[in-house]
């Protein structure tokens, strides 16, 4: 359901557990367009790090399972975490834009989980990915840290 202001769900939090099987390629996290018509909007680089057109200084250990997690607070902020700990956070776009589930209709929020328009989503493997329709707080991340632990919803 809309939330953050706008027609869309412009506030939301998505926690994965993934593993990637070599550095040197990229892997998108998710696409927020209803038709896989853009670039994803979150990633991992060629060296291993999360962001989006900005990258952690920390990086994801190759061959080794992952709690990764994002929240996302439009217009405030996007922030990225590895195993529970805040490795970036960048700003967070307009309402209702790239960054909002349901942007092309803003009636039923969709979103591509590892995919990218132009096929840069080399595979990953994915134990469990959860969504939670507001932004989880710091603590609430750290408490659920590595991929050890279930995700609760």
């Amino acid at each position: 359901r809309r939330n953050g202001g706008g027609k869309c769900l412009n506030k939301y939090t998505l926690l994965m557990d993934i593993r990637i099987p070599k550095t040197g390629v990229h892997y998108s996290l998710y696409n927020t367009s209803a038709t896989n018509g853009n670039s994803g909007d979150a990633w991992i680089n060629k060296n291993g790090q999360i962001g989006q057109g900005t990258y952690s200084k920390e990086k994801i250990t190759v061959n080794q399972w992952t709690r990764v997690a994002l929240t996302v607070d439009i217009p405030k902020e996007r922030r990225f975490f590895i195993n529970g700990s805040e490795v970036l956070k960048l700003p967070g776009g307009k309402k209702d834009g790239r960054f909002s589930l349901g942007t092309s209709t803003c009636y039923h929020p969709l979103v591509h989980l590892f995919g990218d328009s132009k096929g840069e989503d080399s595979d990953i493997h994915v134990r469990q990915v959860a969504m939670y329709n507001y932004p989880l707080k710091k603590n609430q991340i750290k408490k659920m840290a590595g991929p050890k632990t279930e995700i609760s919803y």
